[in-house]
């Protein structure tokens, strides 16, 4: 998936089971390819096999908003993505992720205050995890940076772009 061969990680994805990995890297392989609905129906599929755990239904709903998220459906995917972070424990990767993506949803339903506080916050909890987890931190500074040219502070954007930039070099 990395290094952009999805038919054969799909694959890859689909011999591995019945694994919360390999639901969410089904519709994570569905989305990246366009296939928005059939993300959808796999991440769907994935919460009725895990519907008794709350933070793989929390993955999984992340897969269900990014995907929405994707195809422009902002409202639908902010929803979902709030029902994601009720699951979440108060800290971690998955819960800053879910954060960056709403408030990513949130910016483009002009919904720039809400945004930026989920966006901060992502920003605070990628920043601590910056060395385990760059690719975070890459994600959650560009969404916080385009959060941040939405409420025009284009000062505060740049540096907040400039870093993640930064640090996707390295």
């Amino acid at each position: 998936e990395l290094l952009g061969r999805y038919e054969q990680a799909l694959e890859w994805y689909e011999r591995a089971g019945d694994y919360l990995s390999a639901w969410v890297g089904r519709a994570e392989v569905l989305r990246k390819t366009g296939r928005f609905d059939e993300a959808r129906q796999v991440a769907t599929a994935g919460l009725e096999r895990f519907s008794d755990h709350p933070t793989a239904s929390a993955a999984l709903l992340l897969q269900d908003g990014h995907a929405r998220l994707s195809a422009g459906e902002y409202a639908d995917a902010a929803q979902v993505l709030a029902q994601a972070l009720d699951q979440v424990p108060r800290a971690g990767t998955l819960r800053t992720t879910i954060e960056a993506h709403l408030a990513d949803a949130l910016a483009m339903l002009g919904r720039t205050e809400e945004a930026l506080t989920y966006g901060e916050s992502a920003m605070a909890s990628a920043s601590s995890v910056r060395d385990q987890s760059p690719r975070l931190a890459v994600t959650v500074a560009r969404a916080l940076g385009g959060v941040l040219q939405d409420a025009d502070r284009w000062e505060d954007a740049a540096a907040t772009l400039k870093q993640g930039l930064d640090l996707a070099r390295r």
